[in-house]
């Protein structure tokens, strides 16, 4: 992989760590998992009751999948630094992932809050939900319950080589120095074969569809083969990242990034659906994309 004279990774990135936390509902039960344990004539540990306490309610499952939403987002807009909690940001990327973060972490407490408005009216349904396993106190007060859900998004520079104490000795210095650069070599690693790894899976994934498309179009089925909107816009959005989150600059990632751009350029869903050569045209440029993949 070439490397070019141009900004550092510290220079083009920070680090960025999210901290989310939810209220849980899933109870054991130790009265009915004697119960079943003896019912059953099993040893102790041979089974656990586990009840969901809240099951069916409808704004706590709209809290749970923001939950979720928050993880992918903040991956997708994101890169690992090496087996750390901590991912690397882009500065380029930042004002993406500030915006849409915020208003993701908005919505979050928004929804939060429209659960603690029911949480009483959900609490009493629970009763009959619950039947005999229904106890008091597996629900704490609304107050309790509503400060378990926030998120916590922190920002740290990125490290660099310049950046050690100097009142240690110079050998443990050089050591630090030598095991800072090795590490540092990772990370950059480890983020060229995230993002290599995101452009074998779409363009795979494209050209997979374009290669059986035909096939499924001859067959006696009678339903029409699919072609989803994101199998174009996946890759369009793995060149942004591409563009957006190079870490030194590389200029064989830009011009792959280039590569797919052009391939993809006209190519629409209902283009695809409509035209068999440009399905043939479309496989071909992404196939030899892909066979210029480097190795990781």
């Amino acid at each position: 992989m070439t490397t070019s004279n141009v900004a550092t990774m510290a220079d083009r990135t920070m680090l960025v760590s999210m901290s989310r936390h939810i209220a849980g509902f899933s109870k054991k039960d130790k009265t009915a998992t004697a119960q079943l344990l003896a019912a059953n004539n099993a040893r102790k540990g041979a089974a656990v009751v586990t009840k969901s306490v809240l099951e069916g309610c409808p704004q706590l499952k709209a809290c749970q999948d923001q939950y979720n939403l928050l993880h992918r987002e903040h991956v997708r807009m994101t890169k690992p630094f090496n087996d750390t909690p901590l991912r690397v940001l882009f500065c380029a990327m930042f004002p993406e992932y500030n915006s849409i973060m915020t208003g993701h972490i908005n919505t979050y407490y928004a929804l939060a809050d429209t659960f603690a408005a029911s949480y009483q009216f959900e609490k009493h349904e629970a009763e009959h939900v619950q039947g005999d396993l229904y106890k008091e106190s597996d629900y704490p007060a609304v107050d309790v319950i509503r400060a378990k859900f926030s998120v916590e998004l922190e920002y740290y520079p990125m490290p660099r080589e310049d950046h050690w104490a100097l009142d240690i000795s110079n050998d443990i210095t050089d050591e630090l120095t030598t095991q800072f650069k090795i590490n540092m070599q990772k990370a950059e690693a480890t983020i060229y074969k995230d993002i290599y790894g995101d452009v074998f899976t779409r363009l795979g994934n494209m050209s997979k569809q374009m290669g059986e498309y035909d096939k499924k179009l001859s067959s006696e089925s009678k339903r029409r083969p699919a072609i989803y909107d994101s199998l174009v816009t996946h890759i369009i959005d793995i060149a942004d990242v591409m563009q957006k989150c190079n870490p030194n600059g590389d200029p064989d990632m830009d011009r792959m990034r280039i590569d797919i751009l052009n391939a993809m350029r006209g190519v629409t869903t209902e283009g695809l659906h409509a035209s068999q050569d440009l399905r043939t045209r479309t496989k071909v440029a992404v196939d030899d994309i892909l066979a210029g993949l480097p190795n990781f």
